[in-house]
């Protein structure tokens, strides 16, 4: 896996070590990465007008909103945001929950570097 990835990540995960274990993995596939610790941040940051994500990584389990009540927020905005791609990063196992509530896409936690590349390389451009 010698390919990089380009893109801004926003990575939405409320526990810090996950938090930093995540970044590390997208810094090294060659993405930029900004972290929103809850749903409420998260859609702040997705809704400035400088916005310029290319993926949201979206834990469902956030102490405010949870994932799947800030994917229908973003699915119901502004045009940008409603095809903005999200995709679940999460324990829970409910895959076609997260699809069925407007997510594009599903990675299980713990996570890997690879799984992360060939679930990115979908949305993102490869160098």
């Amino acid at each position: 896996m010698s390919n990089q990835l380009s893109g801004h990540i926003l990575l939405v995960e409320d526990d810090q070590v996950n938090q930093i274990v995540i970044k590390g993995l997208l810094i090294i596939l060659g993405c930029k990465v900004s972290i929103a610790k809850n749903g409420e941040e998260a859609l702040s940051m997705l809704m400035a007008a400088d916005a310029s994500y290319d993926v949201v990584l979206m834990d469902i389990g956030l102490p405010d909103f949870n994932g799947l009540e800030v994917t229908h927020q973003l699915r119901q905005s502004n045009a940008k945001l409603k095809s903005i791609y999200i995709i679940a990063l999460t324990g829970h196992k409910d895959e076609q929950t997260c699809l069925d509530n407007g997510m594009n896409s599903f990675i299980a936690k713990p996570t890997t570097k690879e799984i992360l590349y060939q679930e990115l390389k979908k949305f993102l451009i490869s160098n």
